[in-house]
């Protein structure tokens, strides 16, 4: 055989191997799997669990392509922490969409019944308040992969849609407190539509509604018995630590915490309306999303004092 021949079927082979590469490569191509960073597990409000833990959070997401047609690819998924893994996980995986414009809406807690749009990629969540709630937590972000590879995992930062509210009560009289009852809050609007997106807007449309005086376990506290004469002891009235509500505006307003304080020895038991807006200088114009309302009420011999400050919320701001 000549050393032409030789080289031109070296040829024709070195050729058929490029092109069984080339047709490999445009089928296979590579493909990257979306992913959700873990961070330091952080606590939210006393009593309430952590996003680690139960159902995990909601999750929307979508891809805009080059076309501009949007592919819904995460439907209120459940994105939950696997603790085998340590990490981030959901069923059924999620690739990324090269050149696409890609956006993520999530929420917590997992079981909020929630609205998602495509074309803006906002969520619309109708939420009702009361002493049982949870917090209501959200957080958005995007990635625009046009002329961009960066695969790399996304990062949720979750922000409070909601303020807290703390109240506790300490014995600072001259007898015990044999009884602290009939504890409820009322004139609060817990009804309203919430509404967040990538644009980074969040608004509250509350529907005016206020929790009636007539409504006492919408906002119900716990009973508390035999406070002892402690000047450096808070009571809480609510066993959850604190109660979270919309924000909304508080001052002169007709809110008020109901309770009735029976000291030992008395046979009746002195009723308390404390206006919680009208507590002078320091009363709160507004109860603000994000930020914790601490109200104090001091018993003395003859009185009942009352005075709130804002104090750290744990973490404005969650991480997954």
């Amino acid at each position: 055989m000549s050393k032409v021949r030789v080289m031109r079927k070296f040829h024709i082979i070195a050729i058929l191997l490029f092109a069984l590469v080339g047709c490999r490569d445009s089928v296979e191509a590579p493909r990257h799997t979306i992913g959700f960073v873990s961070q330091v597990n952080r606590s939210i409000v006393e009593g309430v669990e952590d996003l680690r833990n139960g159902e995990g959070v909601k999750l929307f997401g979508t891809a805009t392509l080059t076309s501009g047609d949007i592919i819904r690819l995460f439907d209120a998924e459940r994105l939950y922490f696997d603790a085998d893994l340590y990490d981030w996980n959901y069923v059924n995986t999620r690739y990324w969409a090269p050149q696409a414009d890609h956006r993520f809406c999530a929420l917590w807690p997992y079981d909020t019944n929630a609205d998602f749009s495509d074309e803006e990629a906002t969520v619309t969540i109708n939420h009702t308040a009361d002493a049982d709630g949870a917090d209501l937590l959200y957080a958005v972000a995007s990635r625009n992969l046009l002329n961009n590879e960066d695969y790399s995992t996304v990062s949720l930062s979750f922000r409070h849609a909601c303020a807290a509210l703390q109240f506790s009560i300490i014995n600072a009289s001259d007898v015990v407190v044999a009884n602290v009852r009939n504890i409820y809050l009322t004139g609060v609007q817990n009804k309203g539509i919430f509404t967040f997106g990538i644009a980074g807007t969040a608004n509250w449309q509350l529907d005016g509604t206020r929790v009636a005086s007539t409504d006492y376990n919408t906002f119900g506290g716990d009973n508390l018995t035999n406070l002892a004469i402690d000047i450096n002891t808070k009571h809480s009235l609510y066993a959850g630590g604190a109660v979270v509500v919309p924000p909304q505006e508080i001052l002169n307003t007709e809110i008020l915490l109901h309770l009735e304080i029976q000291k030992q020895g008395n046979a009746t038991a002195e009723v308390k309306d404390v206006m919680l807006g009208k507590l002078g200088a320091s009363a709160p114009i507004e109860w603000e999303a994000g930020k914790k309302y601490e109200y104090t009420l001091t018993v003395t011999e003859n009185a009942i004092v009352s005075n709130v400050k804002v104090v750290p919320w744990i973490d404005h701001y969650v991480d997954l």
